[in-house]
């Protein structure tokens, strides 16, 4: 029986010889019978042989899908994403690819499996499936928004110039945009732009991202926008080694923005401002306003907060201990040990309250302090009847037997001092000064005109 051309497996057409394909037809003699003898000369030419060809080849075309078809499957590819099932999602808009889509399905597909590709951290293909929709659909509705992640993928990927072209074509692109939908492509366009702020400052690019972040000031953004944009700028400045104007910056962002999430990273940074420009007490007051406010933010991250105030406060007592400034550092501690209660907390804290303590000659109140730490129930052993109890962490452990020997130190330098203010004789009496009026019991020192004692006996 004869077949006919169409069923010719496709990807023959790839490997058999164009001489064999030009008699393949309706007339095509059947193949010869197992065993037969083929005349000589009758040999059809041999077909090349190509390694693992049929693997390397595009898998067939597949049927065209209906539109139910279509729209469950991007309803599937949806839910798995949505799911966090990549690798479904993945399957789901591949064949929403291969089933003949229109040139709109098209790019809703593939803006669908850069997403997915993205959220499976493939960074690579995510960038290629962005770089393919904006290459096959320059004209697409979608550009902005496939640019806007596209450069967000590069920048991560450490590609900073390609990510703010990307970025600068989101811009480029709402200028096409019908007037009925200039709302949303308006805000694409302001997020661009606080993009390229922030690529330019991973990049290192300080004064052009301080240039970008300041023009965004000008901008009518959210409000959360704007204060991002704020404290940026003035970290731009401050990573370009301009204090004065960063701790400018950092004063306007606190004043204007009280209750932003980034307030207490602004006071840290403009305590080591301070510190750097050798202002101390401008320093300890930024902190001790750290350390005094409560945070009453709602929407930001309230350990965030705490995080920064043990930070700044740590980082300038310790700063000011090691200057030998023990009064600043003690002034800190006692803010930082209301901090927490928790014993891993407040028990060093607690220890450096006693080193500054002694440091100041404060001794009664060092070895109250030192009493503190080794009463503190974190500390105790187990009494007896009650329930089994852990021992204290060895951290904790150790600083209680430091405390202790603390104690015993100054317990021994007051009994030593005492001994040696009992053994060391008293002091002599001044000297009497001379009086003007002149006693008559007296002796007169001699004058010239008598002789002295030393002359009479030399004569």
């Amino acid at each position: 029986m004869n077949l006919p051309a169409r069923a010719v497996p496709v990807f023959l057409f790839f490997l058999l010889p164009a001489a064999v394909l030009a008699e393949t037809g309706a007339d095509a003699a059947p193949p010869p019978a197992a065993g037969a003898t083929l005349p000589a000369g009758d040999a059809p030419p041999a077909v090349p042989a190509v390694p693992d060809a049929a693997a390397a080849l595009p898998a067939p075309p597949a049927a065209a899908l209906s539109p139910e078809e279509r729209a469950s499957l991007f309803r599937l590819a949806a839910g798995s994403l949505a799911k966090g099932d990549t690798a479904g999602a993945e399957i789901a808009w591949r064949r929403i690819l291969l089933g003949d889509p229109s040139a709109a399905d098209e790019e809703n597909a593939l803006l669908g499996l850069a997403r997915t590709h993205r959220q499976a951290g493939d960074l690579v293909k995510a960038a290629a499936v962005y770089e393919k929709l904006r290459q096959d659909h320059p004209a697409s509705g979608l550009l902005p928004e496939s640019c806007l992640e596209h450069g967000r993928v590069l920048r991560v990927l450490g590609a900073w110039k390609l990510a703010i072209d990307q970025f600068y074509n989101v811009i480029h692109g709402t200028l096409r945009i019908a007037s009925g939908q200039t709302a949303h492509y308006r805000q694409l366009a302001r997020t661009a732009q606080f993009e390229i702020a922030e690529t330019h400052y991973l990049a290192g690019n300080y004064a052009d991202a301080a240039r970008f972040f300041s023009r965004l000031n000008l901008l009518d953004l959210a409000p959360g926008d704007r204060a991002r944009a704020h404290f940026m700028a003035a970290m731009s400045r401050l990573r370009e080694n301009r204090l004065e104007d960063a701790a400018t910056g950092f004063t306007s962002f606190i004043a204007s923005w009280p209750d932003d999430e980034s307030v207490s990273e602004a006071r840290y940074q403009l305590a080591t401002i301070w510190m750097r420009l050798g202002r101390k007490q401008d320093a300890l007051d930024v902190t001790l306003d750290l350390l005094r406010l409560e945070h009453r933010h709602a929407g930001a991250d309230v350990r965030a907060w705490a995080w920064w105030q043990r930070r700044t406060g740590t980082w300038l007592a310790n700063d000011f201990y090691n200057q030998g400034d023990y009064s600043g550092a003690l002034t800190i501690y006692h803010h930082l040990v209301r901090i927490s209660p928790e014993p891993r907390w407040r028990l060093p804290v607690l220890y450096q309250i006693g080193l500054c303590q002694e440091r100041l000659r404060q001794t009664g109140a060092a070895r109250a302090t030192w009493r503190q730490i080794l009463d503190d129930p974190a500390l105790q052993p187990q009494s007896a009847g009650s329930p089994p109890a852990s021992p204290p962490p060895e951290d904790l452990a150790e600083l209680g037997r430091m405390a202790a020997w603390r104690l015993e130190h100054l317990d021994w330098a007051e009994k030593t001092g005492t001994l040696l203010d009992s053994l060391t004789p008293p002091a002599p009496d001044p000297p009497l000064r001379p009086s003007s009026v002149a006693s008559p019991h007296a002796v007169n020192p001699p004058s010239r005109s008598q002789p002295s004692i030393s002359a009479n006996i030399d004569t």
